[in-house]
């Protein structure tokens, strides 16, 4: 896990929260570290309650809450061929960069979240990391 500064003592310019740079940072994090997987991903507490915006699906209580950018190694792509049709995918690093918008990520979109919804089923799928749908905190 990476932690950066406090996020309450500052704000945050939302427009930092784009795709080129957020891909830039996720692969040169993925080349330095080498892990199974990575991630980033908005967050809203009780965001597997209901819908975050009309329109927009319930995304179950996950690990990887509401991604929109990831990596999975060579090894947790192996074999990966077919990809939901909404979700970026391009090859990086060996591994499989995918993306539910190479667009700035707008946790207010519907179609967004909808591509987050199957963005976080096929990390859970590829990782073994799943939900516990019983238990979110």
């Amino acid at each position: 896990m990476l932690e950066i500064g406090d996020p309450i003592a500052a704000a945050t310019d939302p427009a930092i929260v784009n795709y080129p740079l957020f891909r830039k940072a996720l692969l040169a994090m993925t080349a330095l570290w080498q892990p199974a997987w990575s991630y980033a991903c908005a967050f809203r507490m009780d965001y597997w309650k209901a819908p975050i915006v009309p329109g927009a699906p319930v995304i179950r209580y996950n690990p990887f809450h509401i991604p929109w950018i990831a990596y999975l190694s060579p090894t947790l792509s192996r074999g990966f061929v077919v990809p939901p049709s909404d979700v970026h995918t391009e090859h990086a690093r060996g591994g499989l960069l995918l993306s539910a918008t190479e667009e700035n990520f707008d946790p207010t979109n519907p179609e967004h979240l909808r591509r987050a919804q199957l963005l976080a089923e096929t990390m859970i799928s590829r990782t073994g990391d799943g939900a516990d749908d019983d238990n979110p905190p």
